[in-house]
Order: structure tokens, then C-alpha cells, then sequence
């Protein structure tokens, strides 16, 4: 049971990282930085 609970709740936070990581790549070639992420991962 707390595998499945692990794994859902990893799942919900890896779209809420890809969706956070989305938002920061944006707003740093916003501001002009080329630094890359490891959320594409």
C-alpha cells in the first residue's frame, strides 16, 4: 500500500516539477540565463 501511495504521490509531484521547471526555464531565458535543467530528465 505505501508503494502505491509513494509512487502516485511521485507521479503528481513529477507533473507539478515539470510543470514548475517549465515555468522557471521560461522566466531564465526571460531574464537571459542558458543554464539547463535536469527536470527534462
Amino acid at each position: 500500500m505505501t508503494i502505491d501511495l509513494n509512487y502516485s504521490t511521485k507521479a503528481k509531484n513529477f507533473k507539478n516539477t515539470r510543470d514548475l521547471g517549465k515555468a522557471v526555464y521560461d522566466f531564465s531565458k526571460a531574464k537571459g540565463y542558458s543554464n539547463t535543467s535536469s527536470n527534462d530528465n
